[in-house]
């Protein structure tokens, strides 16, 4: 997630036991330090039960953009997964691959515009 007009961005991990955490990196891979300003995050997550018939997946979380930037500044957001099989094998998605191999620092990746 990043500010239109900048090269800084954040990035904001979360996980299906419920565990996160939000990093600020100055630009591209760059200056990574953990983001002080989110003491917490509200999430919640949903599974089907092994087995299901119907299996899947729902991850909420609200994140208070406020507490870290303008609410009137356009923001442009990379949705990302990366997935590990009951085999081990991992998979990585994103609303847009921008890069030759996936990356989800490329800015170009960032494919949701608010």
């Amino acid at each position: 997630m990043g500010l239109a007009d900048s090269e800084a961005y954040w990035e904001v991990n979360l996980s299906p036991r419920g565990d996160w955490n939000i990093y600020h990196l100055q630009g591209y891979r760059q200056g990574l330090q953990a983001e002080m300003a989110i003491k917490t995050l509200p999430l919640v997550v949903n599974a089907a039960p092994l087995g299901s018939p119907q299996p899947g997946f729902e991850l909420q979380a609200v994140l208070n953009g406020a507490t870290l930037f303008a609410v009137d500044q356009p923001i442009h957001l990379g949705i990302t997964a990366v997935i590990q099989d009951q085999e081990g094998a991992l998979s990585y998605w994103a609303l847009r691959h921008c890069g030759s191999e996936p990356d989800f620092h490329l800015r170009e990746s960032f494919a949701l515009k608010l």
